[in-house]
């Protein structure tokens, strides 16, 4: 009986060890088992917010952007009367507001505007109202300048260099949009990038007349200038021979002998490009044609160095002084024998000879 109790006892020691060693073990295989549970649902999370922000699983776009992009205006109106923000950007398709101008929607662009979305809403850094412009849906353009004008000075960070939409109207030669945002008060004496004026960028761009009598009409600074070149309108016209810019600017009154910084003036760069249509034009408009730049050099030794007899023969005519010498004492003649052309060398021959 005694042997029965001390077995019984071991046993029941035995059973308790073994029942303990088994709890330990069930509880480090639990503890590993939510170990591996947890890790697993930290690198879940992180693939899913990974894959997400790279575009390859996003939500299903929200039923206002469906609508906007559908251009369906009487759903768009009914979901913002019950609530949904205009502004909502969750999904794919981004804000309602940018489905609709991509869409070019103008009625859907028109009721959220009312609703309260946001004009100045950007897309990959690219403004509502650029992408409209980028689009061609010169409507909507028109209604996210009536909701707020400060939308036309809005940069854009994706656009070409950094520009405004009053800017790329410029740019793009569009007199069309020009005058919208003209209208709408845009300032036609802007600079961009703050050191080159507007009126002297679009003379530089050869814009289409139009543009330029536009901005000149709005009150642009015919005599302003880019900075450090000193080149004013009229000199970026006449440099690029473009008779038609040129015209309009001296029926405007720009002062036909302002310099540029290395004390240029427009005739000396036209002659010195040969573009004898806009010396003619000049030279009646009162040029100076014997003014001489920080070297001393005259628009005729320009013209006579760089081969250009018409220019030559057309500038002698108006009075040009064939004895002028530069601060290095080279005179046209000089620049005449040094250009090795026969017409040239004989024109300021002849007018030595006179």
């Amino acid at each position: 009986m005694l042997m029965t109790q001390r077995r019984l006892a071991q046993l029941g020691r035995r059973a308790l060890g073994w029942r303990a060693a088994s709890t330990h073990a069930a509880t480090q295989r639990t503890s590993s088992y939510l170990r591996l549970v947890t890790q697993t649902a930290v690198v879940t999370a992180a693939a899913v917010s990974a894959i997400t922000a790279a575009g390859l699983f996003t939500p299903e776009p929200s039923p206002l952007t469906t609508a906007a992009a559908n251009g369906d205006v009487a759903e768009v109106a009914t979901l913002l009367a019950a609530g949904v923000s205009p502004n909502a950007t969750t999904g794919r398709g981004g804000a309602p507001l940018l489905a609709a101008v991509k869409r070019g929607s103008e009625d859907c662009v028109r009721v959220l505007l009312d609703a309260g979305a946001d004009p100045h809403a950007t897309h990959d850094g690219v403004s509502m109202t650029m992408l409209a412009m980028l689009l061609g849906h010169v409507p909507i353009v028109a209604l996210l300048v009536a909701a707020d004008p400060s939308v036309m000075t809005q940069t854009s960070r994706s656009s070409a260099a950094n520009m405004t939409p009053f800017e790329l109207a410029v740019h793009q030669d569009r007199p069309d949009l020009v005058s919208l945002f003209l209208g709408a008060g845009a300032d036609a004496n802007t600079s961009i990038r703050n050191s080159i004026p507007i009126l002297v960028y679009a003379a530089s761009r050869g814009v289409q007349p139009s543009v330029l009598a536009l901005l000149i009409d709005a009150g642009a600074n015919v005599d302003a200038v880019a900075l450090p070149s000193g080149r004013s309108a009229l000199y970026c016209a006449a440099r690029n021979n473009n008779e038609a810019l040129v015209d309009v600017l001296l029926a405007a009154d720009a002062t036909v002998d302002m310099c540029s910084s290395d004390g240029d003036t427009s005739l000396a760069i036209a002659a010195w490009y040969g573009h004898n249509g806009v010396v003619t034009r000049l030279i009646a408009a009162s040029a100076d044609v014997n003014h001489c730049c920080t070297a001393g050099i005259s628009p005729l030794y320009d013209a006579a160095l760089r081969r250009h007899p018409d220019v030559v023969a057309t500038l002698l005519e108006a009075g040009a002084d064939v004895h002028k010498c530069t601060q290095a004492g080279e005179s046209v003649l000089s620049a005449a024998v040094t250009s090795g052309h026969a017409g040239v060398l004989a024109l300021v021959q002849d007018a030595l000879q006179r």
